[in-house]
């Protein structure tokens, strides 16, 4: 009795250690929005959130409407700048000019995605306002 209340104690503790706390993995292809979730959901929205790379850095960015591709007018720490976004199948692609990225993303609720690059899971959640 003694043995099987352990083994049941230690298959507990084993499998709590096999949660998912927070790991860069990317979730099953199911999880991740379509296009067309995407394009429901961020064109002629506004996004905000905190930046990954420095993860102290606020930026809001706001998503011309319609089509597959527009404009983004974007605050980052404070300054006015503009950027292009567009979709590439399943991808939410933006281009700074500078550089540019295709994210897959997850719709965690209603006002929050996580963005995956390169399967691997973007520090810091974006927030829809």
């Amino acid at each position: 009795m003694k043995n099987s209340i352990f083994l049941g104690l230690a298959a507990l503790a084993l499998a709590g250690c096999m949660q998912d706390t927070g790991t860069t993995d990317a979730p099953t292809t199911r999880s991740f929005m379509t296009q067309e979730g995407l394009l429901a959901t961020i064109p002629g929205a506004t996004l905000y959130g905190v930046s990954s790379q420095d993860n102290e850095t606020e930026w809001q960015q706001t998503y011309s409407a319609g089509g597959t591709n527009g404009t983004i007018e974007v605050i980052w720490d404070g300054e006015p700048s503009t950027s292009k976004w567009f979709v590439d199948g399943d991808q939410w692609c933006e281009d700074w000019g500078t550089d540019s990225a295709c994210f897959r993303l997850v719709k965690v609720s209603d006002n929050e995605l996580v963005a995956f690059r390169s399967g691997k899971q973007i520090r810091n959640s974006w927030f829809i306002k």
